[in-house]
């Protein structure tokens, strides 16, 4: 027999159901945390709508603000708990280290072929690849909106940090926005380019598809919690 998850708080998410999610996004946070998380979701788009107009930048460069987030995690979880000492993130960080290192040592394996194909030194061909990257992301205008997209996360990973201090395990790492960006990103990568003949209309649609899954992440959080304020008010 299928247990009942209780009242509905909207369509079939129910009221209990909405609590959890509502805190792991951040809880009953300041209206000044989600206009902070708003103003980053707009500069980081703003940023990456100019690096595709200005720089030409293609569907391919839209991954790297993702790429910013996904490292900014590594290594900002060591860095709170550093600040906040909590044992049940004890775990995490080593999971961290065990990343870092990880992708590490993937890097130095490729700079050792790479050097030994070329006939160059290990340290040559790491200086090659740097001044690559450095241009890649450079000359693709995606310098800034990787910085802001990797500062935003960073800072709701805070918030995060700050509910399980308060309110015990789990730890939810990765928000409603971010599962839904990987999703779209996923999508666009493979879908849009065989949809669209030119590729500059592939990142436009790609980076429309983007910013609409963090306005509707976004408001979806905002329109829970609305809901549920609401609700115990009545």
């Amino acid at each position: 027999m299928k247990e009942s998850k209780g009242p509905m708080l909207v369509n079939k998410l129910s009221v209990k159901d909405a609590r959890h999610l509502l805190r792991h996004e951040g809880g009953d946070a300041p209206p000044l945390e989600y206009a902070i998380q708003a103003g980053f979701l707009v500069v980081t788009a703003w940023l990456s709508g100019r690096a595709i107009l200005c720089e030409g930048a293609t569907a391919a460069h839209l991954l790297l603000p993702g790429v910013a987030q996904y490292f900014a995690l590594l290594v900002f979880i060591p860095v709170f708990q550093a600040w906040y000492r909590l044992p049940e993130m004890r775990v995490e960080v080593v999971k961290c280290y065990k990343n870092l290192l990880f992708w590490g040592a993937v890097a130095a394996v490729s700079v050792f072929v790479r050097a030994r194909s070329h006939r160059i030194s290990g340290g040559e061909q790491w200086s090659r690849d740097l001044v690559w990257l450095g241009v890649y992301i450079r000359d693709s205008g995606m310098l800034w909106p990787m910085i802001s997209a990797a500062l935003g996360f960073a800072m709701s990973l805070r918030g995060r940090f700050r509910i399980l201090r308060d309110h015990g395990p789990p730890f939810v790492s990765v928000s409603f926005g971010c599962a839904l960006r990987l999703i779209i990103l996923m999508l666009g990568m493979f879908v849009l380019p065989m949809a669209v003949a030119a590729v500059g209309h592939a990142a436009w649609f790609l980076w429309a598809a983007l910013l609409l899954a963090d306005v509707v992440a976004l408001y979806a959080i905002w329109d829970i919690r609305r809901r549920l304020h609401k609700l115990d008010a009545a």
